[in-house]
């Protein structure tokens, strides 16, 4: 897996250029003619230009400069998501589960006591594994509504708020937008998190935790404990040898672990350059001989039809094309040279500890 973040940090790597033609002049917005890398579209196809975009492939002859823009943001988003997802195709979720299961024993009613209370959250020491919150599983007496945080043990501000709304004795689900934790990432160079509530929170609404006896599952890549820390001003509270416990303060969660490649990915961008590239020529040239333009005939004629099928599919040289293979088989063998130079032996080169995903804590 990898965030959605890492198709707009790999956007704008390779770009379109601009036409010499004054009819095609001041179209391409700065987004689309943003080449990092100094590598443009056209350099891996003649046809990836923008007069075959705006007079071929874009549906609308009429179509006006944002719509001819928009429509080649998409195209280089939709190029970057298919190299990654060639690149990064192996089997990526390696658990995923509640923290505990609750069973038929009656839960005990907590007092609240002023401290911030939930899940001290331990993930793997490594750059490609993390963990994800995918959802909140919620049981309290009383109704009302409250913000659960979730705080990096290094960072003052919550990296995630979170506002539920729970229903007097009745179990409450709150699914989350994507909340990964990671132990080194561009945020944070930290594997300790905080998953919580401040009890004053929840008192000034009138409402109490139910604590429930727990049969905690065990994990691979990240270790959980419940806890309880005193608070130091408005919304923070100490962060260091917190006292930790079984109590499960009305909380529950789904987490996952998984293989992240995020980092590894937005720490060698160049190596995507050209996979980019290639990709782009391949979905350009599917777009114009399968184009419904009544203008297709005109501008590449039958005969360039029949040659740009043959630019993209063909698999090995031939004797009328001695030096030359097809765009997908070049681009087949690209994403496997990107792949071999991340990996080796099946583990990813930027590995940060030996074998194992954790240090267990145990409760002191």
């Amino acid at each position: 897996m990898y965030h959605s973040k890492v198709i707009q940090e790999l956007f704008g790597r390779v770009g379109w250029r601009e036409s010499i033609l004054p009819e095609y002049a001041g179209i391409l917005s700065d987004e689309n003619k943003e080449a990092r890398s100094g590598r443009y579209f056209d350099g891996f196809h003649a046809v990836v230009n923008l007069q075959t975009m705006k007079d071929v492939v874009v549906p609308d002859p009429a179509a006006s400069s944002e719509s001819i823009n928009e429509v080649l943001k998409e195209m280089q988003e939709d190029a970057i998501s298919s190299v990654l997802d060639g690149i990064f195709s192996e089997s990526e979720i390696i658990e995923q589960q509640m923290i505990y299961e609750r069973d038929d024993q009656s839960p005990e009613l907590l007092p609240n006591m002023g401290q911030f209370v939930g899940f001290q959250i331990s993930a793997a020491d490594r750059t490609n594994i993390s963990v994800q919150i995918h959802a909140l599983s919620l049981y309290f007496k009383g109704s009302g509504v409250f913000n659960i945080y979730l705080f990096n043990h290094l960072k003052k501000a919550p990296v995630g708020t979170f506002e539920v709304s729970v229903l007097d004795g009745e179990e409450v689900i709150v699914n989350l937008p994507e909340t990964i934790l990671s132990a080194i990432s561009s945020v944070n160079k930290s594997r300790v998190f905080y998953l919580g509530y401040f009890q004053n929170d929840i008192e000034s609404v009138g409402i109490q935790a139910y604590d429930w006896p727990r049969l905690q599952r065990g994990a691979n890549c990240y270790s959980v404990q419940g806890f309880e820390a005193e608070v130091i001003g408005d919304d923070d509270f100490i962060r260091f040898d917190v006292p930790l416990t079984s109590r499960t303060y009305g909380l529950n969660a789904e987490l996952s672990s998984a293989y992240d490649y995020t980092e590894v990915i937005l720490r060698k961008q160049q190596l995507f350059d050209k996979a980019i590239g290639l990709q782009m020529a391949a979905k350009v040239i599917e777009k114009v001989v399968h184009s419904l333009r009544s203008n297709l005939n005109e501008r590449i004629g039958e005969e360039g039809v029949q040659r740009l099928y043959t630019d993209l599919n063909l698999d090995m040289a031939t004797p009328e094309l001695p030096y030359s293979s097809g765009i997908k088989n070049q681009l087949r063998r690209e994403l496997k040279r990107v792949h071999d130079n991340l990996f080796v032996d099946k583990k990813i080169t930027a590995t940060t500890s030996p074998e194992g995903c954790y240090t267990p804590r145990f409760l002191r």
